[in-house]
């Protein structure tokens, strides 16, 4: 068994001169989205909310993506997971059609 690090991970990424960059970008990569996202929904909520024909289309395409990500995401693992999805994970086949890969020998 391994020696218990304790804060050795802490002190090495607190003075890794990266880490810091990284953190900057990263804020800045959020604040950046979280402005575009506010201020873009609070101009774009008055003018769906105005009378026009085509209102119900162009709200269904404005909502549609929240819709469609979870559906995407939900394929995504489905195949990464070769296909094998619940709660059991097809534990009840043979093991040889269950698993993605050959054993080791």
């Amino acid at each position: 068994m391994e020696d218990f690090t304790g804060l050795t991970n802490y002190r090495y990424f607190l003075t890794d001169p990266a880490f810091f960059t990284a953190l900057i970008n990263t804020r800045l990569l959020v604040g950046g989205v979280l402005f575009i996202t506010i201020f873009g929904g609070i101009l774009l909520a008055p003018l769906l909310d105005q009378p026009f024909w085509g209102q119900g289309i162009v709200r269904v395409l404005v909502i549609a993506p929240f819709y469609v990500m979870p559906t995407v995401s939900a394929l995504v693992w489905k195949s990464l997971s070769g296909g094998v999805v619940g709660h059991d994970r097809g534990l009840r086949r043979p093991r040889a059609e269950r698993a993605p890969c050959r054993p080791v020998q």
